[in-house]
């Protein structure tokens, strides 16, 4: 996405989808007032009455396709609004920069691509790891996207068999089990001692269940 960013800055096709300095500025006004002083941060489902709030002073301006503004903030929808974790301003603004990106990429037609850069801006909202090793964490993620039945790592299971156990590249998870069993090459696989879920798991999820 740094590179669309770039793009973003410079290029005169796209500074319609620029977040203009001034509109950040009245949002962080008043996502100070908001936030919690021991995390300097509001929890995600705080996010909503945040952005209520604004839009009761202010025009907000950030330059989102209406269904990546949707996909943050619904009510019943939105998946940065039901995150648990507390959000700081600066990740906030990560999470805008990252959504108008996708939006970009839906302006010019290529949805699928879209899709999949609004649920990697969620990814990183949520973790700046590439993978996450533990299904307890990993289920935070899970009920930020709205799936609230997957207490165990057995229901996951059962909810995505047919995502999990689909035939992948190189590195990509297959199937949960005991462990991991994770393509090693040659059609081979190896398991792993402990479970790893990776963004490309979270994208698949996302993609088929068009959230």
């Amino acid at each position: 996405m740094g590179m669309r960013k770039v793009e973003i800055a410079e290029s005169e096709e796209l500074k319609d989808f620029r977040i203009c300095d001034k509109n950040l500025s009245l949002l962080r006004d008043q996502f100070d007032r908001l936030k919690h002083r021991e995390t300097m941060g509001m929890p995600g489902t705080e996010i909503i009455d945040f952005h209520g709030e604004f839009g009761k002073k202010f025009q907000f301006k950030i330059p989102l396709n209406p269904r990546n503004l949707s996909q943050m903030i619904h009510p019943y929808q939105g998946y940065l609004s039901a995150m648990s974790k507390h959000i700081t301003f600066p990740e906030l603004v990560k999470v805008y920069e990252n959504q108008v990106v996708s939006s970009v990429e839906r302006s010019t037609g290529r949805e699928q691509l879209g899709e999949e850069l609004s649920c990697l801006s969620f990814w990183l909202a949520y973790t700046e790891e590439s993978s996450i090793d533990d299904y307890s964490e990993f289920k935070g993620l899970m009920d930020a996207f709205r799936f609230a039945k997957l207490e165990t790592i057995r229901d996951f299971k059962i909810e995505f068999g047919s995502i999990l156990h689909k035939e992948g590249g190189h590195g990509e998870m297959t199937q949960v089990g005991d462990g991991v069993m994770t393509k090693v090459g040659d059609g081979k696989e190896e398991e792993e001692k402990s479970e790893v879920f990776r963004f490309d798991l979270a994208r698949r999820i996302f993609l088929q269940r068009g959230l």
